[in-house]
């Protein structure tokens, strides 16, 4: 089985005393697979986090006197230079931005307040070596590093921090790389040099303990961060570590699956993928359930099988489910108006700002929404040149032109969107979009009298699928489900939540390139695996059948569904097989972020049943759900058959289960080899040989044939609870 995980990722470790927002920033750009770069403080609570590809966030930079220093990073960023490293000197709010290779750029007046600096730094951007670093000490004293052990300073020693000066020394005559120099305004010092080497002096007892357990890991040190109130910050290269895999060995042989654990985990390592979450049934029981990666890697949480990820446009099969269920009950009908326009009769009642965009919405049925035929199309190019695009994301448009706080609610998109025009006769053709489903949760919700997310748990609850299964999807990281992972894409985007702050303004896509929660019933769910399970053993995933109870005897062995969903920092696929076999895969990255795939969700699903068409994987055994029931391969507990009453089973589908009248009943290796003890006859076993084969019989009752004594059949009568032998067979 593959072990290895190669990452770049660059993590933290952090003082307690460290300010929360930067805390959830550091976590967020660390999930975010990208190398972090810097993190120092402005004053006393202004503070800039770098990282590659042109990124930071800044917290109160321009309130500490900074402003210019903002400004010039939004600048640099903007025209695509990459940024390296911000130092705030003390004195009068000068700073230093150090970008590309041997770059920089100052603060007004820097040149005088700091002219042997301002002198240094521009010697070394005037030639080949790379600047690396600039640390100023008090309010005169400045440390320039730059190449690989060069190093100028000025006034180091004068303010108590000549041993500073003789290690670097030290290390520049053992031709050593130096990689950072911190010094505290309390006085704590460390000199980091090659991959894990440090001198430290005076530091917190924190601090040094994480340094000490990052080298000895042989992770690589880069960088700390002191702030001025004894706040820390240590980066440091991740080295390649193995990649967690979670979840219950289900069935026997323990590893039948493995071959699946090796794709799923030689794809992510290809693609870069940092968490993700696979399950199969077969045969109506779940064989295969996985956790991938982590929740969150920089605090070493792995991510769960029975975890929750967001699942994108995988919603919309449950809202179809949901649609498909009033139906049923006959609350409406497939071919009702979806608008209620005119007086047509239609469903929902929608004030359309400023007016109603096109009068063929009035045309718009239910059955047109679910099968994207509502005259919505994304990808249709206008008289002007425009792609329309995704309309349920112009929330940036939306809240100025309603005049109301960003962002807007689900109410404003809807009116909003309903004064626009459609692309083509409702019905007309097939177009995806996002739109119809958007509305189909607004009836879901009218005719269910409840939200969104708690109608899909009445609908699921009967099938086994626990409340906290299914989670009313959050834009925001510190909202999120303590199980759901960092979810990763490099795009930075303006913020719907705070689109006018200057520290606010840009954003990681994922955490603020769209407003989540509006996007419920099309694609803002999060989901286990094991509830998108559930609906499908039920419901049909995709076509124009979407959300329809399925009909397993009628479906040939050939059959084919797949549905998928993308976002940025989300890829998932959901597909349904005649002989038996649903799949499910969730991925906390989207698809072609980097040049990579741009079908995740498919390559994924095409690898899996490859594997699984290629005769070479060894099904797992369970017991029989015929005898007892759907509920094993749920969590561990009492169960309840219809066949054999309560029964207890100790993991997923495992080997023993218990029976207060047969006591324990054990699994060899399939589905036919079971061992059942009984106090009054011992074990009974159900597989060839010589021993009994024991079968349900009747109701309530058990049949075993003894071979060892020819063809004598013996019945277990549960209502008497004894055997008797029972001749000729009924």
């Amino acid at each position: 089985m593959v072990s290895g995980f190669a990452s770049a990722q660059t993590r933290f470790a952090h003082a307690d005393s460290l300010d929360l927002d930067l805390k959830q920033r550091l976590t967020e750009m660390a999930a975010l697979d990208l190398n972090l770069t810097s993190s120092p403080f402005a004053g006393a609570t202004g503070w800039v986090a770098l990282s590659e590809l042109d990124g930071f966030y800044a917290g109160s930079v321009t309130l500490s006197g900074y402003a210019g220093a903002f400004d010039q990073l939004s600048s640099l960023r903007s025209a695509g230079h990459g940024l390296k490293h911000v130092a705030f000197a003390p004195n009068s709010g000068h700073w230093v931005i150090l970008y590309n290779h041997n770059d920089f750029v100052t603060s007004s007046g820097f040149s005088t307040a700091y002219a042997g600096a301002f002198t240094h730094l521009t010697s070394v951007s005037s030639g080949s070596s790379e600047l690396k670093d600039v640390i100023f000490v008090g309010n005169s004293g400045a440390l320039i590093l730059s190449g690989k052990n060069t190093y100028w300073s000025q006034g180091i020693s004068a303010v108590g921090y000549q041993d500073v000066l003789d290690r670097l020394a030290q290390l520049k005559g053992e031709d050593r790389t130096i990689r950072n120099v911190s010094i505290a305004p309390s006085g704590s010092r460390v000199v980091l040099h090659d991959s894990n080497g440090y001198w430290a002096q005076q530091v917190p007892s924190a601090l040094f303990a994480a340094i000490q357990a990052r080298a000895e890991a042989g992770h690589t040190l880069q960088r700390v961060n002191f702030g001025p109130s004894n706040q820390w910050v240590l980066l440091y290269q991740w080295k390649d570590e193995p990649l967690p895999i979670t979840g219950p060995a289900i069935g026997i042989p323990s590893n039948a699956l493995s071959e699946i654990d090796d794709i799923i985990v030689n794809f992510m390592q290809q693609h870069g993928i940092n968490a993700a979450m696979a399950a199969i049934m077969r045969n109506n029981s779940i064989v295969y359930h996985r956790g991938f990666g982590w929740v969150d890697q920089s605090l070493g949480i792995p991510m769960p099988h029975d975890g929750v990820m967001r699942i994108a446009s995988l919603t919309k099969p449950m809202t179809a489910a949901l649609i498909r269920s009033q139906i049923e009950a006959g609350q409406y009908a497939l071919l009702d108006p979806l608008f209620n326009i005119n007086g047509n009769g239609g469903l929902l009642t929608i004030d359309a700002f400023p007016s109603l965009g096109d009068t063929r919405l009035s045309n718009v049925t239910v059955r047109d929404a679910l099968q994207h035929r509502g005259g919505w199309d994304r990808v249709f190019v206008n008289a002007q040149g425009n792609i329309v695009g995704d309309i349920t994301r112009r929330e940036l448009s939306v809240g100025p032109a309603l005049n109301v706080s960003m962002p807007p609610n689900r109410g404003d998109v809807a009116r909003w969107m309903l004064g626009q025009s459609l692309q083509f006769n409702p019905g007309a053709r097939r177009a995806y979009s996002n739109v119809g489903y958007f509305y189909l949760g607004q009836v879901v919700e009218m005719y269910a009298f409840q939200n969104y997310v708690n109608a899909l748990r009445d609908l699921l609850a009967p099938l086994g699928v626990e409340t906290n299964e299914i989670v009313w999807g959050q834009t925001l990281r510190q909202n999120h489900d303590a199980r759901e992972p960092w979810y990763f894409d490099p795009g930075m985007t303006t913020n719907r939540f705070f689109p006018d702050s200057a520290d606010e303004q840009i954003i990681n896509e994922p955490y603020g390139g769209w407003v989540h929660e509006n996007r419920i019933s099309q694609g803002g769910l999060v989901l286990s695996t094991h509830a998108m399970l559930r609906i499908m053993q039920m419901r049909v995933v995709s076509g124009n059948n979407i959300g329809s109870l399925r009909n397993p005897g009628a479906e040939a062995a050939d059959l084919f569904r797949t549905h998928t969903g993308g976002l940025p920092g989300t890829s998932t696929v959901a597909s349904q097989r005649g002989d038996g076999i649903n799949l499910v895969v969730f991925f906390n990255r989207g698809n072609g972020n980097r040049g990579w795939s741009d079908s995740y969700d498919v390559d994924i699903r095409d690898l899996i049943y490859n594997a699984i068409d290629s005769g070479t994987i060894r099904w797992p055994a369970i017991l029989n759900p015929a005898i007892f029931g759907s509920a094993v391969g749920q969590e561990k507990g009492w169960k309840n058959s219809p066949l054999i009453g309560e029964f207890w089973s100790s993991s997923f589908a495992d080997k023993w289960v218990h029976n207060p009248r047969f006591r324990w009943i054990y699994c060899l290796g399939s589905e036919d080899h079971l061992f059942f003890w009984n106090p009054r006859h011992g074990w009974y076993y159900t597989g060839m040989g010589t021993f009994p084969f024991v079968y349900a019989y009747l109701d309530k009752k058990w049949l075993y044939i003894d071979n060892s004594r020819g063809d004598s059949r013996w019945v277990f009568d549960f209502s008497r609870q004894i055997w008797h032998q029972h001749e000729p067979w009924e």
